[in-house]
């Protein structure tokens, strides 16, 4: 998302996120006045209403906008300052990266405490606040294990799961990030007191959308769960109940293209219907802590892990996609990526494969979703053995899917769907590639880390010219 420089003061800034005119309807006015809040609040207060050519606002919204123009907003200020809480916005380099990615972030947030270096890499872990005493342990278990592991847990502060969860934390001394659906100031529950301080001194943070000493309500809950799935980079839901919270962050984490473990009732058995939605959504279903930590962590390590891409390859990889794209317009050919492979004379063989039966990994079974969703084919399909095949005119096997210069067959798909020139959406990217969100989430997380991708407007990359 492009930012305007604009110099807006702190007060400006409070006085548009006080007024809680809704994270979309914050960005769309922001971005109709050029990102100017001097500019919006003087048509707003202006006799002739000169707002009403540049967005639509309720008469509610006007009225609780010029509410706070006219209070006393720099004591606010000064008050929330002193107690330790700062206000960071999306101009800010310490806005959290992966919460810029998703479609509605807030546009400022307000924190006490350190936001952790390794928030990128961070899992939510959520659940119902009346958990069984099982899974109460084993929310306890998981906080622990990922901070064992130095992976930092978002959570709400809730009773139940994210309690236990975070109380697992801080039991290894590990960092803990709470989002609250109240103000940073206002503690919900007051039971979590004790462990609100905790949080923060062993290093964690309080964060909120919300004005410092707002109270929580209704409304508030379902919207701060977009935050905690935004924030992360994979979500974990134990013990997931019909018209639940954790369920919102569930579909949210969904939304957002999240790793997603379910972690049900060791004496509920899953229905037919749940473990359809599970399956179509890539959610793995994991019966125990041990297995959901060893296989983030997994996925974690080859996220920090993976080597950078030569700036060379990827300007060879887009010049040998426009080549491709003149063959292909001469002979009319369809334009999916993976149709670009050149088989050279490769055995097809038929194979029958069975549809599986359930999406619950078993106990230490180390399938990935990947081999999860392979096994649901259809009962008869055409694979290729020991075939050779050209990508770019580099060869490689079927088995390994190693290409000559290093690239495997996911990555070049995904480059080859990419441009230096135009915008590409996720929609297009996933149609041309035939990867699940989740690879190519992460892939384009690595890249624009890297500084190879750009991310030019919500879900919509381009090659950066290196």
């Amino acid at each position: 998302m492009p930012l305007a420089k604009i110099d807006n003061t702190v007060k400006d800034i409070y006085t548009l996120v006080a007024a809680e005119l809704g994270a979309s309807t914050t960005l769309k006015l922001l971005k109709n006045y050029e990102w100017d809040i001097p500019a919006i609040i003087k048509d707003i207060m202006s006799a002739d209403e000169k707002y009403k050519s540049k967005i639509k606002l309720t008469d509610e919204a006007v009225g609780r906008l010029k509410g706070v123009i006219l209070s006393d907003v720099e004591e606010e200020i000064v008050k929330f300052t002193e107690s330790g809480v700062r206000m960071i916005t999306l101009q800010d380099k310490e806005y959290p990266k992966n919460l810029r990615k998703i479609s509605d972030p807030p546009f400022a947030l307000f924190v006490k405490g350190a936001l952790p270096e390794n928030l990128d890499s961070a899992i939510a872990i959520v659940g119902s606040r009346k958990v069984s005493d099982e899974g109460q342990i084993s929310s306890f278990e998981l906080g622990a294990s990922f901070a064992e592991k130095e992976i930092v847990v978002v959570s709400g502060l809730a009773l139940g799961v994210d309690g236990a969860a975070q109380n697992g934390v801080i039991s290894k001394n590990g960092k803990t990030v709470a989002v609250l659906g109240s103000g940073t100031n206002y503690i919900y529950p007051a039971r979590h007191t004790d462990l609100y301080y905790r949080i923060l001194e062993t290093g964690g943070a309080i964060i909120s959308e919300l004005t410092p000493y707002k109270s929580p309500t209704m409304r508030s809950f379902p919207i701060r769960n977009r935050i905690i799935s935004g924030i992360s980079r994979g979500v974990i839901v134990v013990e997931p109940k019909t018209k639940s919270g954790a369920l919102i962050t569930l579909d949210y984490a969904v939304k957002h293209g999240k790793i997603i473990y379910v972690m049900p009732s060791a004496k509920a058995k899953l229905s037919k219907e749940e473990e359809a939605y599970y399956y179509d959504r890539s959610i793995m279903v994991v019966p125990d802590a041990k297995s959901i930590v060893d296989s983030y962590a997994l996925n974690h390590e080859l996220l920090i892990s993976m080597p950078q891409i030569e700036q060379h390859i990827l300007r060879d990889k887009q010049l040998a996609l426009k080549d491709i794209d003149k063959e292909k317009a001469q002979k009319k050919q369809p334009t999916n990526i993976q149709r670009k492979i050149k088989e050279e004379k490769p055995k097809v063989a038929t194979v029958k494969t069975k549809p599986a039966k359930s999406v619950i990994l078993e106990k230490d079974d180390t399938l990935t979703r990947e081999k999860i969703v392979q096994e649901e084919k259809s009962t008869e399909s055409s694979a290729i053995i020991e075939g050779t095949h050209k990508y770019n005119g580099k060869s490689y096997k079927e088995k390994g899917g190693k290409i000559a210069d290093g690239l495997d067959e996911q990555t070049s798909m995904l480059l080859a769907a990419l441009h230096y020139d135009s915008p590409t959406s996720i929609d297009e990217i996933l149609h041309e590639t035939g990867l699940s969100i989740s690879e190519v989430m992460s892939m384009l997380l690595i890249m624009e880390i890297n500084g190879q991708v750009l991310e030019v407007a919500p879900n919509q990359f381009i090659l950066k010219k290196g």
